[in-house]
């Protein structure tokens, strides 16, 4: 199964201190690839990973001090090549 997993970008993934719901999304994505789950990660640059990782913006919110450049970064990040269907291939 392909799976999107979004984490905040509030830290990195897994965070390095602080950061309970990142290190969620860190846990759920690192299981899923282990299970042989088809795993793309929208984080942070800096982020670790098994899953591909499709960075979204280069630092973390919470240590930018510029969080309007830290938003900038965000647009273009990333844009689908198919429209989402719920329908079964």
């Amino acid at each position: 199964m392909k799976i999107a997993q979004i984490a905040p970008l509030i830290e990195s993934v897994p965070p390095c201190l602080y950061g309970g719901t990142e290190r969620i999304a860190s846990y759920l994505t690192e299981e899923l690839v282990r299970l042989g789950h088809g795993v793309t990660l929208f984080a942070i640059e800096d982020s670790i990973t098994n899953a591909e990782l499709a960075p979204c913006c280069t630092i973390a919110m919470a240590s930018s001090h510029d969080q309007a450049l830290a938003l900038s970064q965000l647009r273009g990040a990333w844009a689908p090549a198919t429209p989402h269907s719920r329908r079964p291939s």
